[in-house]
């Protein structure tokens, strides 16, 4: 029984945690972006601060997810986003 507990906890935990190439984080964050001056933005937004979270102190990850981002954030918004 034990056993058949630490290998759910095992599949549990690799099956929900999922790791994000900066690329896949910056397309999300671009989806989010396009909700803008909309009730969901800060929803979506809440949701892309807490997958970020386990990348915070990658600063290698980071600059090139804000690369990627910066890169497409004229499609993201379509030229409507004021920074």
């Amino acid at each position: 029984m034990r056993l058949l507990t630490i290998a759910f906890v095992i599949c549990f935990f690799s099956c929900t945690t999922k790791q994000y190439t900066p690329k896949e984080m910056a397309q999300e964050a671009c989806e989010c972006l396009k909700l803008s001056n909309t009730p969901e933005f800060l929803d979506c937004d809440a949701i892309i601060q807490e997958k970020l979270q386990p990348y915070e102190s990658d600063f290698k990850w980071m600059g090139e997810f804000r690369d990627e981002l910066l890169s497409n954030l004229k499609d993201c918004t379509d030229g409507n986003l004021k920074l």
